[in-house]
C-alpha cells in the first residue's frame, strides 16, 4: 500500500493538476490545506477533486497552532487506518509532479 501525503499552502494555480497526477501514482491520498488560505480557491478545488477521485481518502483544514502544516495530524490518520508492516508513505509536494519516478516500484 502506498499512501501519499500532501500539504498545500496556496497553490490554487496548479493544485488540480498535481492532485490528478498524484492520485494515479498512489493507492490513497491524504491532503491538508492551510486554514490561512481564505482568499484563494484551494480548499474548494481540493473538495471537488475528492468527489471525483475515490482514492482521495482524507482532506482537512485544521488549526495549525500546535501542529504546523498539520503534518502530525495527517500521519496519525494514516497510522490509524493502515498497518505499518505493509504501508509506505510518500510525501508529495503540492506544486511538484512525480513524472520521472514511479513511487510504487
Amino acid at each position: 500500500m502506498l499512501i501519499g501525503l500532501m500539504w498545500t499552502f496556496g497553490d490554487e494555480d496548479i493544485i488540480e493538476e498535481v492532485v490528478i497526477d498524484a492520485v494515479k501514482q498512489v493507492d490513497s491520498l491524504f491532503i491538508a490545506v492551510s486554514p490561512s488560505l481564505l482568499e484563494n480557491k484551494t480548499w474548494e478545488i481540493v473538495q471537488s477533486l475528492q468527489k471525483r477521485f475515490t482514492n482521495i481518502e482524507v482532506i482537512q483544514r485544521e488549526d495549525e497552532s500546535k501542529d504546523r502544516a498539520q503534518r502530525n495530524s495527517l500521519l496519525n490518520k494514516v497510522r490509524k487506518r493502515y498497518d505499518w508492516r505493509d504501508t509506505w508513505v510518500q510525501v508529495i509536494e503540492s506544486d511538484t509532479f512525480l513524472l520521472d519516478t514511479n513511487p510504487k516500484e
